[in-house]
């Protein structure tokens, strides 16, 4: 088995429901990263998140926006060099959706869509399906979205993966 070493960075940020000024904090957040090093962002970090009236700003969003601004943190990821799971709350194939994409160098694009929603969630969006794993700087990994640590059985069966790598 060979050993790889990954760091993981947490950007924690404050978000908005203006892409533009989000994507700014997480252009700004990649700043000092290295070359390999994978980024996690919260929840909605792109987009926003719900309102206490709902989906609020979001819902005046569209999706073309939410990928013209994944396509400039694209371009940044590929600049330097780093993978980065980015928040979004996103309105595709006819349903809202709490998603995270996974983007790395050379173009590489996953998403997620959030599988176990909260309470108060449900009634906006609709639920993923599938629990996913992807192959991402040389590591095997699964993505949760913020309350998604709560059920143990979506990331139980990670666990029993053959590691494909040590990250320490």
């Amino acid at each position: 088995m060979q050993r790889v070493h990954l760091t993981v960075g947490i950007a924690q940020l404050p978000t908005s429901s203006s892409i533009a000024v989000n994507l700014d904090r997480l252009l700004d957040s990649l700043r000092g990263s290295l070359a390999g090093d994978m980024i996690v962002t919260p929840e909605g970090s792109l987009t926003g998140y719900l309102e206490d009236d709902g989906l609020g700003e979001l819902a005046r969003q569209t999706p073309e926006q939410v990928d013209r601004a994944l396509d400039v943190i694209a371009r940044e990821v590929d600049r330097i060099g780093v993978h980065v799971w980015v928040g979004a709350c996103r309105y595709a194939a006819g349903d809202w959706w709490n998603m995270a994409y996974g983007l790395s160098p050379g173009g590489e694009r996953h998403e997620y869509r959030k599988a176990n929603l909260a309470t108060a969630e449900r009634e906006l969006f609709r639920a993923g399906d599938e629990l996913p794993t992807f192959a991402v700087a040389q590591a095997t990994v699964g993505v949760q979205i913020c309350r998604e640590l709560r059920f143990p059985e979506q990331w139980s069966g990670w666990l029993s993966l053959e590691p494909s790598c040590s990250c320490t």
